[in-house]
């Protein structure tokens, strides 16, 4: 039970994206069925941009909550907040892998993945090593999806943990009730847009790279 809780926090159900590009008029009922798409690309490129926005709207609602609080609720929560922003966006890096035709299950395609999400996540290239190098072995030490599942999770609260380092110099305003509402949601905001931008851009440039 607590596996499948887990799963389900961490990987998103490609048939739901299999389903919403459906509705766009996209002829898909597979992962790789996106990579004959390219006349239809701008469809994809809107997808994209759906699902950013609703990235960036948790992600304002996220920072609003943790800094609205003042001092007390900011120091409880900002590590919830970094680490629920790393957890999100790396849910949105699987939509947009399907959309761009790239299937996660895939060995080769789940390495390009990640790497474009540590890329979005602004991680230096000895941050980026080391963690590939754990998760390659929680899938080697796995045997199943439960361990490697867990340490997933894990590593992401933990990035979402260093971003949210690398963010703290500019989240003083938090500490004020109200303002540090709205310093919370405009730094949220600026964060989201910043890492889904380049994630867009990232898939763009690896679908044409790969598939045309």
């Amino acid at each position: 039970m607590l596996t499948t809780i887990k799963n389900k926090i961490i990987n998103i159900e490609p048939e739901g994206v299999l389903a919403d590009a459906r509705d766009q008029d996209l002829d898909v009922t597979a992962i790789e069925d996106f990579r004959q798409m390219a006349p239809h690309y701008d469809r994809i490129e809107s997808m994209m941009d759906y699902y950013r926005s609703s990235y960036t709207n948790t992600s304002i609602l996220g920072g609003l909550t943790t800094g609205i609080g003042g001092f007390m609720t900011s120091v409880t929560f900002a590590s919830i907040d970094t680490a629920s922003m790393g957890l999100q966006l790396y849910r949105l890096s699987q939509r947009f892998a399907i959309l761009n035709g790239f299937d996660g299950s895939d060995p080769l395609q789940h390495d390009k993945i990640m790497n474009i999400y540590f890329t979005a996540l602004g991680l230096n290239a000895v941050a980026q090593a080391t963690l590939k190098s754990q998760l390659l072995k929680a899938h080697e030490v796995a045997g199943s999806g439960r361990t490697s599942n867990s340490i997933v999770l894990r590593l992401i609260v933990n990035m979402g943990k260093l971003v949210g380092k690398n963010l703290s110099s500019k989240s003083a305003g938090r500490l004020v009730p109200i303002v540090g509402g709205i310093a919370g949601a405009s730094l949220n905001y600026a964060f989201a847009r910043k890492t889904s931008d380049a994630m867009k851009k990232a898939y763009k440039r690896a679908y044409f790279e790969e598939w045309q």
